[in-house]
């Protein structure tokens, strides 16, 4: 029998056919891959994504967006610091009201007892008080009348109670003497009538007197016969005294006997008060006149009761002040001029005091003559608002209009949320009379911070780092030089074929253009960075953050019709393809 030799026959050749059929498959999957990434790569040098954008004139408007909620101009919540029964309402919601205008009258009925009781707590407080004042005035001591001192009964330091003798003053200057007159001739006599005096003592004098007073009574005189008392005053010469006696004849009557002489005016000086003596200023046979201060009489009683006094007056008079000013929380007056929104309570309605009080919310009353709403501002922006500059507002509630209004305030006083700081700014619309905002309505706003029109503009995207754009072989060349400082601009590197670089100037920019203020012409092609990301340009801050904003847009017009959109917010123009 012979031996086969064949490979079939031989079980060692079956594991070194799949090792190699395995080697095979590999060397296949790795062509297919590398065929294919050439492939693409090579498609993709034939068919290159360019973007070119041209230099147009346009307007460009910068603007700072924002929400916020309408509101009135001046807003109040009528609320009550009284409580009890409403008396009366005068207005329905709806209605127009003036400021100062009565809205409510609640019942006073407590509150004018109280008044009452507070005035008579101060009647008697100004009693004491006025008494108090009147002891305070009775320590300087006075001379009551002119006249002479004819005994002093104090010294300075004696200390005196209320009544006690100071001193006493008699008027010498003018003598009253009284003499009967037969009772039929005095009722002839006449008041103020001259008389001639002769006193007994001095038969050749003769003195010249009035007739003071005429007794409407009848005596029986020294004589027996009828009289009546006539007191007749004289001005003294010197030598009358008191108790001298004389004989007078008046209107052609002589008198039916001689008279007595008095003094006109004597006084009896006491104390009015109690307290030490002090600065006596006359001596005994002094002569005074009226008002003349003899001397004082201190006392720290009368000084403390006088303050206390003062005090309880005036406590009493700031309570009964402060319960009349109550008064006004009985009614109610309209605070602004507007008109009332709410109504929640009526006449009949009681108000009390507790945490859902009615008292609390009465009425909303608003001045919708001027609307207004708030919209917050980044920091990075606020800088850029100012008053006056116009706002454009569209609502939901009308898609189809656009309003207009003013910044009113820009206030300092910000908040921050997540290291972010806005500011609010107050604006106001304008003209709003008939636009059919009303109060809580959400709006949309743009402040206008800055605007040029008919200027050259380009895309934000078409500018490299550093103020560089490609322009199209056959356009602009440079018109300006970069700067030349270390460092301050490096020049970018080649340029791809078809363009060349152009270091330009620029001005106003808004999301998307900025103005070109030289080194470009109107007309000028740019090449823009490509979306495939193959020969991308580098661009700015700016210009990245534009680039990103608008990719979308990019692709979906790209992939519909090979192109970029031709138009720009604000009016800028977009002249890509």
């Amino acid at each position: 029998m012979t031996k086969s030799t064949s490979a079939s026959a031989n079980p060692k050749w079956k594991p070194k056919i799949k090792h190699i059929l395995w080697i095979l498959a590999v060397v296949l999957v790795l062509f297919f891959v590398i065929f294919s990434i050439v492939s693409s790569k090579g498609k993709k040098a034939e068919s290159p994504t360019q973007l070119t954008a041209t230099v147009n004139r346009g307007d460009i408007v910068k603007t700072i967006e924002g929400t916020g909620t309408i509101e009135a101009i001046d807003q109040y919540t009528i609320s009550a610091l009284a409580t009890g029964e409403i008396m009366s309402d005068t207005f329905e919601e709806g209605d127009m009201v003036k400021k100062g205008d009565l809205l409510y009258t609640i019942d006073s009925t407590n509150l004018n007892y109280n008044i009452e009781k507070a005035e008579s707590s101060v009647a008697s407080a100004r009693i004491s008080y006025n008494e108090s004042m009147q002891s305070v005035a009775d320590q300087t001591v006075t001379a009551p009348i002119n006249g002479t001192i004819t005994a002093l009964y104090v010294k300075d330091g004696d200390e005196i109670n209320a009544g006690a003798k100071i001193a006493d003053i008699v008027n010498s200057d003018t003598m009253l003497l009284t003499v009967p007159f037969l009772a039929s001739d005095a009722q002839q006599l006449l008041i103020g009538a001259t008389a001639t005096v002769v006193p007994t003592n001095s038969p050749s004098s003769l003195l010249h007197g009035s007739v003071k007073s005429i007794a409407s009574g009848t005596t029986v005189g020294s004589t027996g016969a009828i009289v009546s008392t006539v007191e007749i005053a004289v001005t003294n010469p010197g030598g009358i005294t008191k108790d001298a006696t004389a004989t007078a004849t008046v209107q052609g009557f002589a008198c039916n006997a001689p008279g007595t002489f008095d003094y006109a005016e004597t006084r009896f000086l006491t104390a009015n008060v109690g307290g030490t003596v002090n600065n006596l200023s006359v001596h005994n046979g002094d002569h005074v006149s009226t008002g003349n201060v003899l001397c004082y009489l201190s006392s720290d009683t009368i000084t403390n009761n006088a303050e206390r006094s003062r005090i309880s007056l005036n406590d009493a008079q700031r309570s009964l002040n402060n319960t009349r000013d109550q008064m006004k929380d009985y009614q109610i007056t309209a605070p602004i001029d507007g008109k009332i929104i709410q109504k929640n309570v009526k006449a009949g309605d009681k108000l009390d005091s507790g945490a859902n009080s009615k008292a609390s919310s009465m009425a909303i009353i608003a001045d919708l003559s001027t609307l207004t709403f708030s919209m917050n501002v980044d920091e990075l922006d606020i800088a850029n608002v100012s008053e006056g500059q116009d706002v454009t507002i569209t609502a939901d509630a009308f898609p189809e209009q656009t309003f207009h209004g003013h910044v009113d305030n820009v206030s300092i006083v910000g908040t921050s949320s997540n290291g972010v700081t806005s500011y609010p700014v107050k604006v106001v619309l304008d003209g709003n009379e008939n636009s059919g905002l009303i109060p809580g309505m959400n709006v949309s706003a743009t402040i206008i911070t800055e605007s040029r029109t008919d200027i050259l503009t380009i895309p934000i995207s078409a500018i490299k780092r550093g103020n560089w754009v490609l322009v199209q072989d056959g356009g602009s060349e440079n018109t300006v030089s970069a700067p030349s400082a270390s460092g301050a601009v490096k020049m970018p590197e080649d340029a791809p074929t078809g363009y060349h670089y152009v270091y330009i100037e620029t001005g106003i920019s808004d999301s998307n253009y900025m103005e070109v203020t030289n080194g470009l012409r109107e007309g000028d092609t740019l090449l823009l960075p490509d979306i495939s990301g193959e020969g991308k340009v580098e661009m700015t801050d700016a210009s990245e953050a534009a680039m990103m904003n608008n990719m979308d847009a990019m692709r979906m017009h790209n992939a519909a019709t090979g192109g970029m959109p031709g138009g720009a917010p604000g009016g800028a123009p977009g002249g890509m393809r």
